[in-house]
């Protein structure tokens, strides 16, 4: 559960992550998406959900970052590349993996993670939309 004063980002806005981002827009907490492919904003666009620019300008708006993606190499691109979450991420912050990936993946991401201050948390889904 989340202060009342936190913001939370989402990304990843596909057939799972897109009822998470919305329950959070609808419950009332301050909620920052951003998308890797940017029509994906389309149906958020009458709520009160703000948008990034890029997974960076996200983490730096946001205490917890939670990250719905495809399957490890997106994990990797949205977290670790170039202006990806630990670009813009604030020590004390938190990023939960909702993906199913593997273990090797959590690791290397809570390592990188963990060197910034950032700590991370593994709460995949499963199932379909």
């Amino acid at each position: 559960m989340t202060e009342s004063s936190d913001v939370v980002g989402f990304i990843g806005l596909g057939s799972q992550g897109w009822g998470m981002a919305r329950a959070l827009v609808d419950s009332g907490i301050p909620t920052v998406l951003w998308a890797r492919r940017p029509e994906a904003l389309d149906q958020y666009r009458d709520s009160s959900a703000t948008f990034a620019s890029s997974a960076a300008d996200l983490a730096a708006q946001c205490d917890v970052i939670g990250v719905c993606v495809l399957d490890d190499a997106a994990v990797r691109a949205v977290v670790l590349d170039p202006d990806g979450v630990l670009d813009g991420a604030r020590p004390g912050s938190v990023i939960v993996i909702h993906s199913t990936v593997l273990p090797e993946t959590i690791h290397e991401v809570a390592a990188a993670a963990r060197a910034k201050g950032v700590d991370v948390i593994d709460a995949p889904v499963s199932g379909g939309g």
